[in-house]
């Protein structure tokens, strides 16, 4: 019963969708503009991109601005979405104020609060409200020019014909218009609950994630200590069982023992005494190398880039090799504050080809943490990935 109330949900809103796709401006226009205002107030007064188009496109923009690219192709991909009912508030505050769904353009509006972000939102205001009554001029220019040639052939069949069709065209058009707002109200009812009950089962299913990621910690936490305890009773049990076994040798050699001679003096044993002690030979760990790198290739690290020591603003990662197979080394994430920015702003260029997040790409972190080490393997000068680490943004 569910899935069918959610078909028919989707059908009605996608034929509300289709009956506005001919009202107010035109939604590619619309990004492209919005895209040239916004991209243009991150350019030097050199670099500003002026057509008559009002377009800008990603050759215009340096190739060293990588933070700017990331944000002129979040923009582009708003051309994909066809459910906007209010171009207004969606352009002007709705992509500038959601982090979660526009994270880029949440953190472009974040570092210009004020005027400056104050400024461009008017700008799109503006362009949005000026296609709109355009739109709406069209409108009202194609009603006259129909009135108009009604008007024309009511002339040809006389003065007092004339005038009562005019009066009855000129009701029932303002009852047609009476009926297009209404029903262009309902559909926008419509659809504003039918995104609102979305909103609401999204937020029940990320709370639902949410448990289920921590039971699975708490699960993991709990698995770790009963394992140690688990190897802490099998010692003792071991302890215990050597222990039995030597009363049981110390009382063999009593039994052996000579008889005492007529002083009372025992006669001493031969056989040594046993010391109730346990000695555990520890084998020492292996010696291990520590080396540091750079930025990584498509899956690999050059070894031109490796150091004995960290580099400031260059190191991004810690290798450690073992001195006994010194063809495989562990890795983990390991930087400075700006390497972290870095990395960062450009996951695609310093984290993407070695690691694995483990949760949501965040602009705004202070910390990357390896919850688990990647494996590399040296083959002649570089230093091949086999397993990518595990990362998390904090």
């Amino acid at each position: 019963m569910k899935n069918i109330f959610l078909i028919i949900l989707l059908i009605i809103s996608n034929t509300g969708l289709k009956a506005q796709s001919n009202i107010g401006p035109d939604l590619n226009e619309t990004v492209d503009y919005v895209t040239y205002v916004c991209i243009n107030s991150t350019l030097s007064k050199n670099e500003k991109v002026t057509n008559e188009n009002k377009q800008i496109t990603i050759n215009d923009i340096p190739q060293s601005y990588t933070s700017t690219i990331d944000l002129f192709n979040e923009f582009q991909k708003l051309k994909k979405r066809s459910n906007i009912i209010d171009y207004s508030h969606f352009f002007s505050e709705e992509i500038f104020s959601d982090q979660k769904r526009f994270g880029k353009i949440y953190a472009f509006a974040d570092k210009r609060k004020g005027e400056e972000i104050l400024r461009l939102k008017t700008e799109i205001l503006n362009y949005i409200e000026d296609k709109e009554n355009v739109s709406d001029q069209e409108v009202i220019t194609s009603d006259t020019v129909d009135s108009d040639s009604m008007t024309s052939e009511n002339i040809v069949k006389g003065t007092e014909t004339a005038s009562d069709d005019t009066n009855d065209f000129g009701s029932q058009n303002r009852r047609n218009k009476n009926s297009s707002f209404f029903d262009l109200k309902f559909w926008v009812i419509l659809i504003g609950v039918f995104i609102l009950l979305i909103m609401i089962a999204l937020f029940f299913l990320t709370k639902k994630i949410f448990q289920i990621e921590d039971s699975l910690n708490h699960l993991k936490k709990v698995s770790k200590e009963s394992k140690s305890n688990t190897n802490q009773i099998d010692f003792n049990i071991n302890y215990n069982k050597l222990d039995d076994e030597i009363r049981k040798l110390k009382s063999q050699i009593r039994d052996l023992s000579p008889v005492q001679d007529y002083n009372n003096n025992s006669v001493k044993s031969d056989i040594p005494e046993i010391k109730n002690h346990i000695e555990l030979e520890v084998t020492p760990k292996k010696p291990q190398e520590v080396f540091y790198m750079a930025t990584p290739n498509d899956m690999f690290f050059d070894m031109r880039s490796q150091s004995s020591i960290p580099r400031p603003t260059q190191t991004l990662y810690k290798f450690t090799a073992d001195n006994m197979d010194k063809s495989k080394a562990t890795f983990v994430f390991d930087s400075d504050e700006i390497g972290i920015s870095e990395a960062v702003n450009a996951p695609h260029r310093y984290l993407d080809s070695v690691c694995e997040s483990q949760n949501a790409h965040n602009q705004n972190a202070k910390k990357i943490t390896t919850t688990k080490p990647g494996i590399a393997e040296k083959r002649n000068d570089r230093w091949v990935v086999i397993t990518k680490a595990k990362i998390k943004y904090e």
